[in-house]
């Protein structure tokens, strides 16, 4: 019985230190928003840390996402974000992807991109810049990744009346048996 209890009031404990920090998260539309900075870093090196940390390289498939992305959260010069081309193609714009597979239907890209710019299928990831615009870059940590400074996460966000519902549920079942126990 002291266990259950001692779970009960971790669970609490987490529930609440979740929502404390809440504040370093940016939420829109059931996802919450996060920017990691890590300059230099790949943008699959980005993903695998975004996937570990419970959510995925942010997908951005409308103009309100993107409003609130620029509004909210600090884009610096160049962040990974989760598009890529899946094949490569003598047109830059052909063949765009997201990591969770969401139509490709929404686009932002800068003046002139993307553009390939060293060449055939040269750029194949997706970033955002500091001016919110889209631009295909090189995935290439040993040349021109002194660009990217990060990358930024987006993940589900569970509903919190859900966590107190259950709370709330746990609570009850240990309330009944501790009283048929006591009588």
């Amino acid at each position: 019985m002291k266990k259950i209890i001692g779970f009960i009031i971790c669970f609490f404990i987490l529930g609440v230190i979740s929502i404390t920090n809440a504040s370093t998260f940016y939420i829109y539309n059931g996802h919450k928003y996060w920017v990691v900075e890590e300059p230099g870093i790949s943008w699959e090196a980005a993903q695998e840390i975004a996937v570990n940390s419970g959510g995925y390289l942010a997908t951005i498939t409308s103009p309100e996402e993107q409003a609130f992305i620029e509004e909210n959260l600090p884009l610096v010069w160049y962040l990974w974000i989760g598009g890529y081309q899946t094949a490569p193609s003598n047109d830059p714009s052909a063949n765009w992807a997201w990591v969770t597979g969401e139509p490709w239907s929404y686009t932002n890209w800068g003046p002139g991109e993307p553009n390939d710019y060293f060449g055939y299928a040269s750029e194949e990831y997706l970033t955002i810049r500091g001016d919110g615009m889209w631009n295909d870059l090189w995935n290439d940590p040993n040349r021109f990744n002194s660009y990217i400074q990060g990358f930024i996460v987006e993940a589900p966000v569970p509903i919190p009346g859900t966590i107190w519902l259950l709370g709330a549920g746990l609570a009850g079942v240990l309330g009944i048996k501790f009283f048929r126990k006591n009588t």
